[in-house]
């Protein structure tokens, strides 16, 4: 039987009726917005339902209703026994993937997004920050041309190939959309309230490490992979200092998943919003099966591709 892994979707990713499919057809996971929604502060459920595309980008909405998303999704594949041993998640899918894991219970899993979204949505408040995917064959042109924008931007998210995501000063990433649109580079201004996983969140992810110091880390059960080395998580630090590195560090998702496929992963299962990471997957990788699941027919298509595997 070849070896899967399950990889939940980040920010971004977030859509007007998220999870919902997948909730009709399991109601009895209902508990998972409800639990969220106590801890979090407002119905993570109707949020789903009702929310503009600008009401979800706040990074307070998004992120504990990506989570939620995310956990429904694993729940669903748990139910009609996937079976996996190894998890990794981009950004803030690496929350779903510790819960996956057996890291956090779920009411944790909540808390600790909280917590995450509120400090990051006034780190974002306060510094004017934005993130811009680059999609080109030549990235090291584009590169080349970014170097020379005046203003703080940096590379963030090695997403494949060719699609690196930077962040920085809002005044640099407009120029930079400008001047790669001069030279016939495709760039896209992300739906996100900040500059994340840059300097801006640097005062951030020092306080998050410490706010969630007290929370119950317990050991991992699966094979877990980590966005700041793009290999298996260091076991060594505490699981609070990681996650507060991990807000202000780039995502090294490429390397990630390289680092994956070497160890003999065959099956890439994308758990959560939208086919995003798949599509990363595609062009970082040859000679594995993509499948994803975010409604009830994709959920249906990876149960039969992988018990026919």
């Amino acid at each position: 039987m070849s070896k899967n892994i399950i990889i939940f979707s980040g920010q971004g990713s977030q859509y007007t009726g998220m999870g919902m499919d997948i909730l009709n057809f399991f109601p009895r996971l209902d508990y998972i917005y409800k639990i969220g929604s106590e801890i979090i502060g407002f119905d993570l459920k109707q949020a789903s339902i009702s929310y503009t595309k600008e009401e979800l980008s706040k990074t307070i909405v998004s992120q504990p209703m990506i989570f939620a998303t995310s956990v429904l999704c694993f729940e669903a594949a748990k139910i009609n026994n996937i079976i996996f041993s190894g998890v990794a998640g981009h950004s803030l899918g690496e929350y779903a993937a510790l819960y996956a894991s057996d890291c956090i219970t779920l009411e944790d899993g909540f808390q600790i997004i909280k917590k995450r979204s509120e400090l990051m949505q006034q780190a974002a408040d306060s510094s004017q920050g934005g993130m811009v995917a680059v999609l080109s064959k030549d990235m090291e042109k584009a590169n080349n041309l970014i170097k020379t924008i005046d203003g703080y931007i940096q590379s963030v998210n090695i997403n494949s190939p060719e699609q690196t995501v930077f962040a920085g000063d809002i005044e640099a990433i407009d120029k930079t959309c400008i001047l790669l649109k001069e030279n016939k580079i495709k760039a896209i201004k992300l739906p996100v309230s900040g500059a994340f996983h840059s300097n801006h969140m640097e005062s951030a992810s020092v306080e998050f490490s410490k706010s969630i110091s007290n929370i119950n880390f317990k050991p991992l059960t699966k094979d877990f992979f980590s966005n700041l080395n793009g290999e298996k998580l260091d076991k060594s630090i505490p699981i609070n200092e990681y996650l507060g590195k991990h807000m202000s560090s780039p995502v090294l998702f490429t390397k990630e998943l390289e680092y994956i496929k070497n160890l003999g992963y065959k099956n890439f299962i994308e758990v959560g919003c939208s086919k995003i990471l798949s599509g990363f997957i595609k062009k970082t990788l040859t000679d594995i099966n993509i499948y994803n699941i975010e409604d009830y027919s994709s959920l249906n298509k990876t149960i039969l591709a992988i018990n026919g595997d």
